[in-house]
């Protein structure tokens, strides 16, 4: 779906072919992705879905590799396809200036998608986009010191995007583990002041106790 174009003996090998891949999100790491392929040296061939809803504005430009002033207020995906169609005649771009769910509603209900390239900004929008099923996942990310990408989908043994954003990622703990990790006591203390007749420590004082640690 995304791949060197090598088709024939005259095409330069570094050359790229989209075979209808969808970039949900265009903001952060996708970004730098876009600005990549604008100058890319190479030709690109294909058809590039980009889908965002956000705009440039003037406090996030740190973000956006090559934003320009003119940028601001317009639509994330609208600019980074006037510039790669600059460059990449030859390159289809379908913008989508709305978010990804409206798109599957609206233009992709069969939701068959060979590959996603995902930009999400929430955990949440991760786990919308696994729930789509698309073939294979790219999913690009950034958090408060790094950044990174990993592959997803369903042959080859890959991983599954879903199973990576958890939901509940806390361990359920009983009232023993909780209060051996707010006081360091060892449990079978803990359960001897909770339960034994000989100190009846009730609940409420164990708690109140862990509240002034």
């Amino acid at each position: 779906a995304f791949e060197l174009f090598v088709a024939s003996p005259e095409k330069k090998k570094s050359d790229l072919y989209f075979d209808n891949v969808c970039v949900f999100g265009v903001g952060a790491v996708t970004h730098s992705l876009m600005w990549l392929l604008e100058h890319w040296p190479g030709t690109l061939i294909g058809t590039l879905h980009l889908v965002d809803h956000d705009k440039y504005d003037s406090g996030n430009g740190q973000r956006y590799i090559g934003m320009r002033h003119e940028d601001i207020n317009h639509n994330n995906a609208e600019v980074m396809a006037s510039k790669l169609d600059k460059l990449h005649p030859k390159l289809k771009i379908d913008v989508n200036q709305i978010d990804m769910n409206s798109y599957f509603t609206t233009k992709k209900s069969d939701c068959k998608i060979e590959l996603a390239i995902s930009g999400l900004d929430s955990s949440q929008g991760r786990q919308e986009l696994a729930l789509k099923l698309p073939r294979r996942i790219v999913n690009m990310w950034t958090d408060s010191i790094h950044v990174g990408s990993s592959s997803f989908g369903f042959e080859n043994d890959w991983p599954c995007l879903f199973c990576a954003y958890p939901i509940n990622k806390e361990k359920n703990m009983d009232e023993t583990a909780r209060i051996h990790m707010m006081t360091g006591l060892l449990p079978f203390r803990i359960r001897h002041l909770l339960f034994s007749s000989e100190y009846c420590i009730s609940r409420t004082v164990i708690e109140s106790i862990t509240i002034l640690l």
